[in-house]
């Protein structure tokens, strides 16, 4: 399980159970409401219950998203224009806008936009698309996790400026970085993201160059 200021993920080990426990104890000791909790269907309807009905008055979750967990099986190269370059100092002003409006699509809370990039670009972990001299778009990647000997990155967001998309950027981006990252770990490793469902744009371009559906996971807010 990790929190955050997007609330509570699951992880896919919790068994049902388990994760209406979770829920209970969860309702008990948190000050303020969760803005939400994701995770595996059958474990996340358990924390959900036992969420809601410890709350008083009791909540109700309701369903906000699907995302779809892909898995890097054999890396496709890309053949769109650009290169990767890891972000700098100069390129922040352009960064923060842009998370800002990565936020505000996905309905998440626009404070998450300045700690993000605060945090990304102390771990060096945000890098940017450039075709012909210019930045179209950035991926970041979240802190890797080492289970039974293998490392896990996870990438994300991917975000292309409107007027760029369309173009094969998201797919190069994510190849790319996706190559960094294996090439840069000294022990077996797994690159793995998040994409919404009922977005077939990105899911089409993560599958352009690897990725493969692994599972799902159900993402839910709650209601009074």
């Amino acid at each position: 399980m990790w929190t955050s200021l997007t609330g509570i993920y699951l992880s896919p080990t919790f068994s049902p159970s388990d994760a209406a426990t979770l829920g209970r104890i969860v309702s008990e000791v948190a000050i303020n409401q969760l803005p939400q909790a994701s995770g595996p269907a059958a474990s996340i309807h358990s924390f959900n219950e036992g969420y809601c009905k410890a709350q008083s008055p009791a909540l109700t979750p309701q369903w906000k998203e699907t995302l779809l967990v892909y898995v890097l099986k054999t890396l496709k190269s890309n053949p769109a224009n650009g290169s990767l370059l890891q972000a700098t100092d100069a390129d922040s002003d352009l960064l923060k806008a842009w998370i800002v409006q990565f936020c505000d699509a996905l309905h998440y809370p626009v404070e998450m936009a300045e700690p993000f990039h605060r945090r990304s670009m102390e771990r060096k972990s945000l890098h940017v698309w450039h075709v012909d001299g210019s930045i179209v778009g950035f991926v970041g990647y979240h802190p890797p996790v080492v289970h039974d000997g293998e490392t896990i990155f996870r990438i994300g967001p991917v975000y292309v400026t409107p007027q760029e998309r369309r173009k094969g950027y998201a797919s190069a981006m994510t190849a790319a970085l996706s190559q960094y990252l294996q090439d840069g770990c000294h022990i077996p490793s797994r690159v793995m993201l998040f994409a919404d469902a009922m977005n077939p744009a990105s899911n089409k371009a993560y599958q352009n160059v690897g990725f493969v559906q692994h599972s799902e996971v159900g993402v839910y807010t709650f209601v009074k």
